[in-house]
């Protein structure tokens, strides 16, 4: 809908009542960002499960169980 990912966090958990910034072009969700490292990789990981928590699309064992992957592989990258 045109909003960037900081002002959808600000804009909180619920309903909201927003018109599209470009709704000709809904479907260009942008690039992901590539990660450097392993642990990046898996942090990144972790924290998409987490957002997707807090807004409905993933149960808090989806998020335990990422969160067990991502110690185990910050642990290896050390």
């Amino acid at each position: 809908m045109g909003f960037e990912f900081d002002e959808l966090a600000f804009m909180g958990t619920g309903g909201h009542a927003v018109e599209m910034r470009n709704p000709v072009d809904f479907q260009n969700t942008g690039l992901k960002p590539v990660p450097v490292s392993a642990r990046e990789a898996e942090l990144a990981r972790f924290e998409e499960v987490l957002f997707g928590y807090q807004v409905g699309a993933y149960t808090s064992l989806e998020v335990l169980a990422v969160a067990g992957r991502t110690i185990d592989a910050i642990a290896l990258c050390k």
